[in-house]
């Protein structure tokens, strides 16, 4: 059992849990909860106490905030969390499975600690996220609904569930008459709706999927080993099209489009949490020894010429990088740097920026590596 934190809405029931376990007589319950959380549910829940000795009963075990620790198979990071005054030893957990899934189980908090490590939050396969209203209230301690379209962006998530959710806050943006959000309550159709509209608006449908949760929902992932292996064989034999999208394994979501319309114009959009590089180029070709390296040429203007880029394909495996590849990419105008960064994209990206890249600029046979 993780806890996040020890309100009573998330650990009312543990000494009826403790007892069953108590009463079964084999087995213990591992609970895991930061010290501070630990103190709050001895002082709370004083009987816990006759259930943490012996072979049955409850097991504390006291974490700390980004210190990795296992469960069995899987691997888990609790991230400090801020969720009130009242509330100490706060976290939510980023849970990394078996098969590299990530989870991330952000249950009722209002920020996180500054020195997290963005690049655990990044790219997560589901987010589980505590939201009490629609609009922003921060006196709940939890991150609203319209706080977690920032996160959507943030952490590049495919899938989030949204809990916890009530929106009796949200009646107070009713005494201004200018407000144009929800001013009430809503039940969990009319808030999906909701949802799927600023989505819709903000051009982010069909890259995220926003849900809200409701009892017995069950969460599995899409994408299995099988299918991963049918998408890298499907990537080497079929087109690519002229518009291939693409994320890293850590800050980057990269957008490459040939521009059908103009002949020899390429168009790169580099996005990561807080900025967006949106970069046009001509005459882009690969080098004639090394499909690998992209060049481009600046768009040449009335009064000047735009920025050039260098790109290029590199084993991770000389960089001590794993299983992925590095993708350096460097813009610049003359000796001015617009954008310069090594990004980890994974195997079967690397495949399909590959057969993109050959497929699109004039390809040369060469030996490649594999």
């Amino acid at each position: 059992m993780l806890i996040t934190h020890s309100h009573n809405d998330h650990t009312k029931d543990l000494p009826l849990i403790a007892a069953k376990y108590s009463e079964r007589k084999s087995g213990i319950l591992n609970v895991y909860c930061t010290k501070e959380c630990y103190e709050q549910l001895r002082h709370k829940f004083p009987d816990l106490e006759s259930k943490t000795s012996g072979n049955n009963g409850i097991s504390f075990n006291k974490i700390r905030p980004n210190e990795p620790f296992s469960v069995g198979p899987i691997s888990v990071v609790p991230i400090s969390a801020y969720h009130g005054d009242d509330v100490l030893g706060s976290v939510i957990y980023i849970l990394r499975f078996p098969d590299n899934k990530k989870v991330i189980m952000g249950w009722d908090f209002l920020s996180l600690a500054d020195d997290v490590d963005q690049n655990l939050l990044w790219n997560p396969d589901l987010a589980i996220l505590g939201t009490q209203s629609y609009n922003p209230h921060p006196e709940t301690g939890l991150i609203s609904v319209s706080d977690a379209f920032e996160l959507v962006r943030r952490w590049n998530a495919k899938e989030y569930y949204i809990v916890h959710y009530r929106g009796l806050r949200d009646f107070e943006e009713a005494k201004n008459q200018w407000f144009r959000g929800p001013t009430k309550a809503m039940n969990s159709e009319e808030l999906q709706k909701i949802i799927n509209e600023n989505l819709r608006i903000t051009g982010k449908e069909d890259r995220y999927k926003v849900i809200v949760a409701k009892e017995g929902m069950i969460w599995t992932s899409k994408e299995s080993d099988g299918e991963k292996g049918e998408i890298q064989q499907s990537s080497q034999e079929s087109s690519f099209g002229n518009i291939l999208e693409i994320e890293s394994l850590q800050n980057y979501i990269l957008k490459f489009e040939k521009d059908m319309k103009n002949k020899g114009t390429f168009k790169l959009i580099i996005e990561d949490r807080i900025n967006r590089y949106d970069l046009r180029f001509i005459n882009p070709h690969l080098d004639k020894s090394n499909n690998d390296i992209l060049y481009a040429q600046g768009e040449k203007g009335m009064f000047a010429t735009g920025a050039e880029l260098n790109m290029e394909l590199l084993r991770s495996e000389s960089l001590e990088m794993g299983e992925g590849t590095i993708l350096r990419i460097n813009v610049f105008k003359k000796k001015k740097t617009m954008f310069k960064d090594d990004i980890l994209i994974g195997r079967i990206d690397t495949d399909r920026l590959r057969g993109y890249l050959r497929e699109n600029f004039a390809p040369i046979s060469v030996e490649n590596f594999s």
